[in-house]
């Protein structure tokens, strides 16, 4: 099987655009290798950064059929700007972090 990318040169320049196609690239190869001996986990960190609002809530609900369909975790980084928490199931949650002064909501004890 041939993967082919055909994209146009003008729009790729732009990060979200540029950042959402390494993301689909990533999910073809988990996708056409399922049925083979091969991970099937996938991380992102911050997928929608760089993502028009309008384009996130879609990316996230094709994300949640897409990895279902096809036995695939995803593991991403969002911040709560980015995405509405009501679209997570309190399942999909693993770990939330925050800034509070009591250092609880941390990594590792590490305040950032």
């Amino acid at each position: 099987m041939t993967i082919s990318i055909v994209y146009n040169k003008v729009t790729i320049r732009r990060l979200g655009c540029r950042k959402m196609l390494c993301m689909c690239f990533d999910l073809a190869i988990l996708s056409f290798y399922s049925n083979q001996s091969f991970f099937r986990f996938l991380y992102h960190d911050g997928p929608f950064e760089a993502l028009h609002e309008n384009r996130r809530e879609s990316y996230l609900d094709f994300i949640k059929e897409y990895c279902k369909e096809n036995d695939i975790q995803y593991i991403i980084s969002v911040i709560d700007s980015d995405v509405s928490k009501e679209k997570f199931l309190k399942s999909d949650v693993v770990c939330e972090l925050s800034q509070k002064e009591d250092e609880t909501g941390t990594l590792f004890g590490f305040k950032y």
